[in-house]
């Protein structure tokens, strides 16, 4: 299942004048979450381009309709330009698939245009023909893909590793959070360790923190063995006055007596800043 040089061919026509011929991907370097899918879209005019657009690509879950990843941006070429060359053209982009998209699970990689109407709002634009399947009136599926599973390997100290978790993309404040996490001890514990979460609104830099022990006090981490491999799944409740936006999501170890953060490094040893693990981000709506 391998990205690197494939094109597909299509025949979609969009309400505003624009036509969808072919479409080009390639990921940056391993066919994983956290790297960048490279991306080409070769379009023309069918008919006379009035206002400036933008295309939107979405990664999203066949089964749930969960959109993983969005990539937004306004094209290369004004109307005008659009008016004036009325030929082939390529649009090349990069978009981020964050570490935190799950693997083995079938995926949609969803192509769709958008306009600023005259109120000011920025509205998807329909689909008048085409020759693929259609996620909705305004949404081409581009292609199918699956991403590989992957093991998280961040190290907390000499004793504890975060081998796995799941951020949903998205949720409404007042409602109920819902994040699994699995641990590995490749030491025995002996002191209690609190683990954190903290939701840093990437506009304003403000910061919520929610905190508990990794799998709850039916296990405190003075009790984890050499060996151990546990899950817990946290459930809790965002604050209904949660202001909404996007939400650099992180987590970490703090010892209770004292507060002190528990070092942690990544996979190839680095040392990560501020003790905390990125885990990737969510949209929080109002």
């Amino acid at each position: 299942m391998v990205l690197r040089g494939d094109t597909f061919r299509h025949r979609t026509d969009f309400a505003n004048g624009y036509r969808l011929d072919a479409s080009f991907y390639h990921f940056q370097n391993e066919y994983v979450p956290g790297s960048y899918l490279w991306l080409s879209f070769y379009g023309e005019t069918h008919d006379n381009i009035e206002q400036d657009f933008g295309y939107a690509v979405q990664v999203v879950d066949q089964a749930n309709g969960n959109v993983y990843a969005v990539h937004e941006h306004w094209s290369r070429k004004t109307a005008e330009q659009w008016r004036e060359d009325g030929h082939y053209f390529e649009d090349k982009q990069k978009m981020w698939i964050p570490e935190d998209v799950p693997g083995q699970r079938a995926l949609w990689l969803v192509f769709s245009l958008w306009e600023q109407n005259v109120a000011g709002d920025f509205v998807t634009i329909p689909i008048t023909s085409n020759d693929q399947f259609l996620l909705s009136d305004t949404q081409i599926v581009l292609r199918e893909l699956i991403l590989p599973e992957t093991t998280l390997d961040f190290s907390f100290g000499k004793s504890f590793i975060l081998r796995d978790t799941a951020i949903p993309p998205s949720a409404r404040a007042g409602e109920t959070l819902v994040i699994p996490f699995t641990w590995e001890a490749n030491a025995d514990g002996d002191e209690d360790w609190v683990q954190f979460l903290h939701f840093v609104h990437e506009e304003t830099g403000a910061l919520w923190n929610h905190d508990q022990q990794p799998l709850g006090a039916r296990l405190p981490t003075r009790l984890w063995y050499e060996g151990m491999l546990d899950s817990e799944t946290w459930q809790f409740t965002l604050p209904a006055e949660l202001p909404p936006g996007r939400y650099a999501i992180y987590t970490g170890l703090y010892r209770l007596s004292d507060l002190a953060r528990l070092p942690v490094t990544d996979a190839d040893g680095k040392p990560l800043p501020d003790a905390r693990v990125p885990m990737g981000s969510i949209a929080i709506s109002g």
